[in-house]
């Protein structure tokens, strides 16, 4: 078995090009497995702004729309939502 180093897919020896993202070159041989102790972690779940559905807020996009997290991706980690910036452009 080799994975995909891009999208970590499983692919079958010998494959020249993951049959997911059709990327060459990027099939590894599975690292061995290390063997870590169990342990707990607080997961902290916020609603994305843009659709609304739970996501946990240790990652930078949310898992259901991939639409940017702005509290995570600015590092504020305020529940304050940030201010819009609109860019004015003069013309002639």
């Amino acid at each position: 078995m080799l994975v995909c180093e891009n999208c970590g897919c499983q692919n079958p020896l010998g494959a020249l090009s993951c049959h997911t993202c059709h990327m060459k070159g990027s099939l590894v041989l599975p690292s061995p497995i290390e063997t870590t102790e169990d342990t707990e972690e607080e997961v902290v779940f916020i609603n994305c702004f843009n659709c609304g559905k739970e996501t946990a807020k240790a990652i930078d996009k949310c898992e259901h729309c991939f639409f940017p997290l702005p509290n995570n991706t600015l590092g504020n980690s305020s529940k304050q939502l940030l201010p819009l910036v609109k860019s004015i452009r003069k013309t002639g």
